[in-house]
């Protein structure tokens, strides 16, 4: 990968072997491809730029697609779920933790979560060309589900969409649930 000298220089003294890294605000890739290079275990590149998640993913490539999760975020990542525990209680998630979680799985290469219940959530999967799906799906099923448990969130149906994640006819953007 070719990485800038600004940012070689930048990483000289931040040692990031085996580190997960988070680049919040991700161009076109040049930090990204420096943390992957120098280490980086898994570099998760967020952005609300849907052009700078495309040239972040081209420039890494199918050879760092595991180790690397590109998030597109737009203005209404805010917006807080809110679920409900065996006593009743009233636990609020914010959506951008949901989708960090999908996305952390190594193959996921784009997903989407649509509620569609007060306790139902589709996921909208797109795999890597080299992940085997069904792995994938259950690995995000898995991790879903161990998420929404550690906060005593039981009784909740992760399920699988029978399509794609689609842009927002309005914005044109990916939202992610």
């Amino acid at each position: 990968m070719d990485v800038p000298q600004t940012v070689t220089a930048a990483l000289e003294d931040r040692p990031v072997d085996g580190a997960t890294c988070l680049e919040a605000g991700a161009g076109v890739g040049n930090t990204t491809t420096g943390l992957l290079a120098n280490g980086g275990r898994r570099v998760y590149a967020i952005t609300n730029d849907s052009d700078h998640a495309t040239a972040v993913r081209e420039r890494i490539g199918r050879a760092e697609a595991d180790r690397t999760a590109v998030i597109e975020v737009d203005g209404r990542q805010g917006d807080i779920l809110r679920f409900e525990t065996a006593d009743s209680e009233t636990i609020p998630v914010f959506p951008l933790a949901i989708s960090s979680v999908v996305e952390g799985v190594p193959g996921v290469r784009r997903a989407q979560i649509v509620r569609t219940e007060p306790n139902t959530l589709r996921v909208r999967l797109d795999v890597t060309a080299t992940a085997e799906e069904s792995k994938v799906w259950e690995r995000v099923e898995r991790d879903v589900l161990e998420f929404l448990q550690q906060r005593e969130i039981i009784d909740v149906s992760v399920e699988r969409a029978d399509r794609a994640p689609q842009r927002d006819p309005t914005s044109g953007k990916f939202r992610h649930v």
